[in-house]
């Protein structure tokens, strides 16, 4: 059986169980059997899209969750933006969307967002979910639908991607 080795400042002499796979702590390595377990997709996503307003984030949240585009979209207040726009410096007071919803119509998430935000080249970012609740994820799976005669979006590995 291949080991992997990782160094890390846990104490020595524990042992733990990362999803089925036995870690032992000798000193400060870690071993790692190869019989780690790729990590899982739930099939859910959480897009990040930032706001001017709360006008703005409302608009949207109910949009998304109107055409079922979204399960729920938290409006976080509070964020500041600090980046370069056309060669200055901008530092704006914006809000937070997070917005969960199935990882295959992400696409579609952030066409509407495109389409129905002010901003020149809004921040529309998204991630997998690969670990939560499992009756919130069947929920966001059971209340979001993919529009009407549109295909869902299928991942195509890249070249180098490792595989999860």
């Amino acid at each position: 059986m291949t080991n992997f080795i990782v160094r890390s400042f846990f104490p020595a002499k524990r042992s733990i169980f990362l999803r089925n796979s036995l870690v032992k702590h000798s000193g400060n390595t870690i071993w790692l059997s190869n019989t780690v377990k790729k990590m899982s997709s739930t099939q859910a996503s959480v897009v990040f899209v930032t706001v001017p307003s709360m006008d703005v984030g409302r608009l949207l949240a109910d949009g998304l969750v109107k055409e079922k585009l979204a399960a729920c979209v938290n409006i976080i207040p509070g964020v500041v933006s600090i980046y370069e726009w056309e060669g200055k410096i901008e530092n704006d007071s914006e809000m937070l969307l997070m917005i969960k919803t199935r990882t295959e119509i992400v696409p579609q998430v952030t066409e509407f967002v495109e389409r129905n935000h002010g901003y020149a080249v809004p921040e529309v970012i998204s991630t997998e979910i690969h670990q939560g609740s499992t009756d919130y994820i069947k929920w966001i799976k059971d209340t979001v639908q993919l529009p009407e005669g549109q295909q869902p979006f299928k991942k195509v590995k890249q070249q180098n991607e490792p595989d999860l």
